[in-house]
């Protein structure tokens, strides 16, 4: 059961897409990241979190070029992008997840065997 389910009472951040916002961005510039994902222009806000109960986060980012910005809005370092995602889809896709992660395991520990064997 998620916290969302269990406490009804916390505002919920809206989350259409799970993979990360490669943007471009200038040194020393102020923007505004959307963090409760109601914004038309994501992941910049445009003032549609009116009413949530949930504000944007200034970013001032020290060089010029590409970022990746979270697009799960479950990032430990918000607004930067910190592979988080990947827990979120495994807690909407639990058997898929599961599923993954024993092929992996399997995978390393017949690798690793076949590797170290004498």
């Amino acid at each position: 059961m998620s916290w969302e389910q269990w406490w009804p009472h916390d505002p919920v951040v809206k989350t259409d897409s799970l993979d990360p916002y490669l943007v471009k961005v200038e040194k020393n510039k102020v923007y505004w990241y959307c963090a409760c994902g109601s914004s038309k222009t994501q992941p910049w806000c445009d003032g549609g979190h009116r009413g949530i109960g949930i504000k944007p986060l200034m970013y001032i980012p020290q060089t010029s070029g590409y970022r990746l910005l979270s697009g799960c809005r479950q990032s430990t370092h918000l607004p930067h992008y910190d592979f988080s995602d990947l827990w979120v889809r495994a807690n909407k896709n639990v058997p898929k997840a599961a599923l993954f992660t024993y092929v992996a395991c399997f995978s390393f520990g017949i690798m690793t065997t076949w590797l170290f064997h004498p």
